[in-house]
């Protein structure tokens, strides 16, 4: 698998769990990957020393890189990017939740942007800027596939059924086939998705102790299919 970012520029989405989620389950497939953090939160590189140090399995190679070139000058963040990708097969990135040169610089080298939003206008709103920053990275990056992932959904039926009615609705003006679409795997908002965050672990690696750990072991496993489809490796 190629390049893959998490990125939008909405804070809280959900990125970094999700991101974090899809890498230690492609690393079944190919050891030969790396995740890089881009953001100066770090986020993903804390949760990925405490899994070192809680010994889980397997161990998730990750750095912090930012785009630390002065202002003014053209950015060295995608080329960076690029000539990591000479030593890895896969690499995920994780940007911050904001209109950062590192997102700006990520769209336009890699693959595939998996863009989480939460099903609220005040995430959906988002969507009219990064969408038109989209568009613009793929005049130098016309191959740039878009997943939206509907994240943090209700996991009761009654609230979820409008809300997803609702943001389905809203983003039906942003879909092109084949470029950028829904993901059809939805993630819903259970405690154990949170709660795996605290102790370096992903969701396949919790107990099945209850109903809803299984809906969301699924549901993780369901999102890493349709990422690997989109390079064929499903």
């Amino acid at each position: 698998m190629p390049i893959v970012t998490f990125g939008s520029s909405k804070g809280g989405a959900g990125k970094s769990t999700l991101c974090g989620n899809i890498v230690v389950q492609h690393m079944a497939n190919d050891a030969n990957t790396i995740l890089i953090d881009s953001d100066v939160q770090r986020s993903s590189s804390r949760w990925a020393a405490l899994r070192s140090q809680q010994g889980a399995s397997p161990a998730v190679t990750c750095f912090q890189k930012v785009d630390d070139t002065p202002q003014g000058n053209k950015s060295q963040y995608g080329q960076d990017i690029l000539t990591l990708n000479k030593n890895y097969s896969s690499i995920f990135i994780d940007v911050a939740g904001r209109n950062s040169r590192e997102l700006r610089g990520a769209m336009l080298v890699t693959d595939l942007l998996v863009y989480p939003v939460r099903v609220s206008m005040f995430d959906l709103w988002t969507l009219d800027d990064d969408m038109a920053m989209l568009s613009e990275s793929r005049i130098a990056n016309p191959n740039l596939l878009c997943m939206i992932v509907l994240n943090d959904v209700s996991p009761h039926a009654a609230k979820r059924v409008t809300e997803v009615q609702e943001a389905m609705e809203y983003l039906s003006q942003y879909l092109h086939p084949g470029m950028t679409f829904v993901a059809e795997t939805r993630i819903h908002g259970r405690s154990c998705v949170k709660a795996v965050v605290s102790q370096g672990i992903t969701v396949n690696e919790i107990a099945r102790k209850d109903k809803s750990a299984k809906q969301s072991i699924d549901e993780f496993r369901g999102l890493y299919s349709e990422i690997a489809a989109c390079f064929g490796q499903a």
